[in-house]
This record gives structure tokens, C-alpha cells and sequence, in this order.
């Protein structure tokens, strides 16, 4: 898990330069809605799938 905001944001940066293409990233952790679907289209421009399962509540 990864806080929300500029960590989330850089780490999936990070992921989309690592990973291949048919790779998944899975994200459970409790950002704004909208923040996954700026996830998504970011790792959808390099074919890799993205699955949004956020939770709410802390540790």
C-alpha cells in the first residue's frame, strides 16, 4: 500500500516504465474515485491492465 495522492501517482509512474505489456496492476488502497481512472489511462497507453479495488478505513 502506497498513500494516496503524488506517491500513488509516482509509483504507478514507475510501474508503467517496468512492467510489459498483459502485465496487471492491482490497486487497493483509498484514493479518489478519480484518481484511478487518471491510473488507468496512463497504463493503458502501454497495454497494461489495471484493476481498481479500492477500501475504505485506515490501518
Amino acid at each position: 500500500m502506497v498513500p494516496s495522492g503524488e506517491p500513488t501517482r509516482s509509483t504507478v509512474q514507475t510501474f508503467s516504465d517496468i512492467l510489459s505489456p498483459g502485465d496487471l496492476v492491482i490497486y487497493g488502497g483509498n484514493s479518489k474515485y478519480t484518481d484511478g481512472a487518471i491510473n488507468a489511462d496512463l497504463l493503458s497507453t502501454r497495454e497494461i491492465r489495471y484493476v481498481d479495488c479500492g477500501v475504505s478505513g485506515g490501518i
